[in-house]
């Protein structure tokens, strides 16, 4: 063994020589300054340094002069260098200049004694544990690390499998975000309401080159699989031909990126297990279940509606794709069928609801129920003479349609000021009964659509906040109400 500190003696080397002849005993020792790594490296060089007796403040300048500069992807900024030098120097100062260390390239324990005998004060230097003393991570340590996340990672956003857009101003497009890679969504509807048209309308604008209603960033060399559980072979093989009439490619190149299925004929596991197989041997981009209930045997149980819903996730997550399930509604409500329904509900990214048009039945209008990104704005599509779905421009429905309640709470203050003031300029004292039809036109001259509930909650909050005030001790609906002038002064 060479005591490097006495051979070291009498300036027979510089700070910067003996720097350089330790980085060379460090790579002689497999050990690199790379990414993952590097932290750990500049301990052990940092220590290493301290014990041959190169000066602090020379092996901080060595350090940033040999590796501030050499950052990979995951830079140490200039700070934490001196702050390792620093750290290390104070905490093993007594062991400064004292240490031998064997000659780069030859073969000693030296390093391994310089280690271990700071394995006990230092919580970053610990002896290099063998392959066998290594212990190996248990599945739930596994899964955890593969779970965990990090502050440093940068993590991008998925790729849009599809949304839809509004073209009709070219100059401001807006874009609406309905299905990304790693999730699912649910397209809902009752029996013959036209789901399955306007899956086939989704996935022609695709595959299309044309500039259209939906867009998607899929490349032209992904593909898409459609497993259709409540059809025959004929009624999807029409859906099969709806795709490419509307895609405008070539039906060889339509069977190369699209893979239908028909499994009405199969048992439930099967089913399940030929989707599972093609989404980990195809790699589709995009798959569709066009009738996701026929994958559990009982939509009411909630255990196989959780267990699916899992799937579901674990499916769209591990490969990185889009899956679009197509489930019916209740026959007496709009909710989702079953425990299913409700799981799926929970789970899906999105949740769109197709309804036929009241009074014209040849029309289907499509709803977001329940969006993670923005809602879009409803619209409508019917079946041309081709028996293709096409989308119908400035449809207005003449269903009535559920909107959401208003809160007045909500609306800002100069707005109710305004509507109390234009009331009260013609009426005095008013019962509730007489305020709300006021109270209910002010609101939709102001561009809110105002039920009679949405009338009196109005009327209850501006008696909660002090816009108007009690003239008379009555009680019930015939309690007068007058502006209360002094509100907000």
């Amino acid at each position: 063994m060479i005591d490097i500190k006495k051979y070291l003696k009498n300036g027979q080397l510089t700070d910067a020589e003996r720097f350089s002849r330790l980085q060379t005993y460090m790579k002689n020792k497999s050990e690199a300054y790379a990414d993952g790594y590097k932290h750990n490296y500049l301990v052990k060089l940092v220590g290493a340094c301290n014990r041959v007796g190169i000066a602090e403040q020379a092996t901080a300048e060595n350090l940033k002069y040999h590796y501030l500069n050499a950052q990979g992807t995951e830079p140490v900024a200039a700070a934490d260098f001196d702050k390792i030098v620093r750290d290390v120097y104070r905490n093993y100062a007594s062991q400064h200049n004292t240490r031998p260390l064997d000659e780069p390239g030859e073969q000693s324990d030296t390093r391994k004694e310089l280690i271990e005998n700071n394995a006990t004060k230092s919580p970053i230097l610990k002896p290099e544990k063998s392959k066998k003393e290594i212990k190996k991570m248990s599945p739930i340590e596994e899964l955890i690390k593969k779970a965990k996340l990090s502050i440093f990672s940068d993590i991008k956003p998925p790729d849009v499998c599809f949304g839809f857009q509004d073209i009709s101003n070219p100059i401001e497009v807006k874009k609406y975000i309905v299905g990304t890679a790693g999730n699912f969504i649910a397209i809902s509807g009752k029996a013959k309401s036209r789901k399955s048209f306007l899956v086939t309308y989704v996935i022609g604008s695709i595959l299309s080159d044309s500039y259209s209603f939906v867009y998607s960033s899929l490349k032209k060399t992904d593909k898409i699989l459609i497993a259709d559980t409540e059809q025959g072979t004929y009624h999807c093989q029409n859906v099969y031909t709806r795709i490419h009439k509307l895609s405008g490619i070539s039906k060889t190149e339509i069977e190369d990126r699209v893979q239908y299925l028909q499994l009405r004929n199969y048992d439930t596991k099967v089913r399940e297990e030929v989707i599972r197989h093609v989404i980990e041997t195809e790699k589709p981009k995009i798959v569709v279940i066009d009738g996701i209930r026929d994958l559990a045997f009982d939509i009411n149980s909630p255990q196989e509606a959780t267990e699916l819903s899992t799937k579901l996730l674990s499916w769209s997550g591990e490969h990185n794709i889009h899956i679009i399930c197509v489930l019916h509604q209740n026959k007496k409500d709009s909710n989702l069928r079953g425990h299913l329904g409700s799981e799926i509900l929970n789970k899906a990214e999105a949740v769109i609801n197709v309804t036929k048009d009241a009074k014209n039945k040849d029309v289907s209008i499509v709803e977001p129920e329940e969006m993670r990104e923005k809602e879009f704005e409803p619209f409508a599509f019917s079946i041309d003479q081709n028996g293709l779905p096409i989308k119908v421009d400035d449809y207005v429905s003449s269903q009535n349609k559920k909107t959401k309640e208003v809160d007045p709470a909500e609306i800002r203050e100069d707005l109710h000021i305004k509507i109390l003031k234009e009331i009260f300029e013609t009426q005095k004292d008013l019962s509730q009964n007489k305020l709300k039809p006021f109270v209910k036109m002010k609101l939709k001259e102001s561009g809110i659509n105002a039920s009679d509930k949405t009338a009196v909650d109005f009327i209850t909050f501006y008696e909660m906040e002090k816009y108007i005030i009690n003239t008379n001790g009555d009680k019930g609906n015939g309690l007068s109400k007058a502006l209360n002038f002094n509100h907000g002064r």
